[in-house]
């Protein structure tokens, strides 16, 4: 079974990846890692989920999982980017899971894909992958008299917006029909309780016409999934930055 080490595993979507992964028949947890001073630091990862003892202790130092054979990262961008020669220097492949990086830190990551494996999605739901290619079929014909708006909803913890899915999205819309660059296609972002995720495409002319495409996740389950399979994958591949249209393209018939 592969090994993976996880690093940011204190946070919200770190536990959730924890609850996955023991759940696994697949892979295993064998390295969890927080920042330094954290409280969690030298203790079982059971007090993170509320589980029995698993035997597998929280450390801080990010060598300590030289011996995995694939790393997530779900820290933060500012973390992530710190940690970035770090992984470089132990040459194992790195999932990352978090967002809001700009073109510099893009730079930075690409040129480490020349030494590593690294996957990023601003979103590993594979059902995204699906409502993604049905937003970009939707909008490929559209003419200019039509708006196109993008509503995100996420909790009100989110950092970065808009979202790194809802750029990914106008990016798609884009991408899809070139006419539409010029219009003031805005992108909605409301932080609001624990909201998972949800993102809205608007289609709405002046016919008294409206379609609107909606992706929902109603929990974070959905995501660590697709984080780990991605991981999975991405143990197979050879250097390089990839996505998760990469992924996808194998993988969603599996999942």
């Amino acid at each position: 079974m592969l090994k993976l080490g996880l690093i940011g595993c204190t946070g919200k979507f770190g536990k959730d990846i924890i609850k996955y992964i023991l759940q696994s028949k697949t892979i295993i947890l064998n390295k969890a890692i927080a920042r330094q001073a954290n409280q969690f630091v030298g203790h079982d990862i059971s007090l993170l989920i509320g589980s029995n003892n698993t035997g597998i202790i929280i450390t801080d130092s990010i060598k300590d999982a030289a011996n995995c054979d694939v790393l997530v990262d779900c820290t933060n961008k500012e973390t992530f980017i710190n940690n970035l020669p770090k992984y470089e220097e132990i040459l194992k492949p790195v999932v990352i899971a978090t967002t809001g990086f700009s073109k510099d830190d893009f730079i930075k990551i690409n040129q480490v894909a020349k030494k590593i494996p690294i996957v990023f999605s601003p979103n590993y739901s594979f059902g995204f992958y699906n409502f993604l290619e049905t937003v970009k079929c939707a909008v490929s014909n559209l003419d200019r008299e039509t708006d196109v708006q993008i509503i995100e909803y996420h909790h009100n913890q989110k950092k970065d917006s808009p979202s790194g899915t809802a750029i990914r999205i106008l990016n798609a819309i884009l991408e899809s029909n070139p006419k539409l660059i010029d219009k003031n296609i805005n992108i909605n972002s409301i932080r609001a309780g624990s909201i998972v995720g949800e993102h809205r495409v608007l289609l709405a002319n002046c016919n008294n016409e409206e379609i609107e495409l909606i992706h929902k996740i109603s929990s974070r389950e959905s995501l660590s999934k697709g984080v780990v399979k991605s991981a999975i994958w991405l143990c197979s591949k050879p250097n390089g930055y990839y996505s998760m249209d990469d992924v996808a393209k194998d993988l969603i018939q599996m999942v």
